[in-house]
């Protein structure tokens, strides 16, 4: 065990099956805190890995797990995580037309379009992301209404899931 000094929120929203609250973190007792900050911990570090190697290998490349343990663990150690970076962004359909040209320039493999976001180092996800996002553009005419009907498609099932009329 070890002890440490923070600052932290004197209170966590949350939301579950629809019902939200807010809990009271000074008074969960410290043995309880100190479960969930090494279930967080934990849990942390294999979603965050988890999600980009799955990105990877629906991009068809290959998954090296102590590479990306360690650019994740970097980012820990920098301070940067939970820090919303250029690579983030406000508009919501940025994430459907980065999956729709990716999944096109998957198609071909042999293309140039694939091999110049294959060249991109699979650690740099925020290159990786504008480039996507810079081919999504340039074709805004195509992608956007198909991003736009995957987005309302994920609003919709998210609706149907929780049972809530938005």
């Amino acid at each position: 065990m070890t002890t440490f000094t923070t600052s932290a929120p004197a209170t966590v929203s949350i939301r579950v099956q629809g019902h939200e609250t807010e809990i009271d973190v000074t008074s969960i007792p410290t043995e309880s805190l100190t479960a969930m900050i090494a279930y967080g911990i934990r849990r942390k570090y294999q979603d965050s890995i988890n999600s980009i190697a799955k990105e990877q290998r629906d991009a068809g490349e290959s998954v090296d797990g102590a590479e990306l343990f360690e650019a994740f663990h970097q980012k820990v150690l920098a301070g940067t995580l939970g820090v919303r970076g250029e690579s983030t962004t406000a508009d919501p359909l940025d994430k459907y037309r980065r999956a729709i040209v990716r999944d096109l320039l998957a198609r071909d493999k042999s293309g140039a379009g694939w091999k110049a976001y294959a060249a991109i180092d699979s650690s740099d996800r925020k290159a990786r992301d504008q480039y996507l996002l810079d081919i999504a553009q340039k074709n805004a005419a195509k992608i956007d209404p198909v991003a736009k009907e995957h987005r309302q498609a994920d609003l919709d099932a998210a609706k149907a899931v929780a049972g809530l009329d938005l």
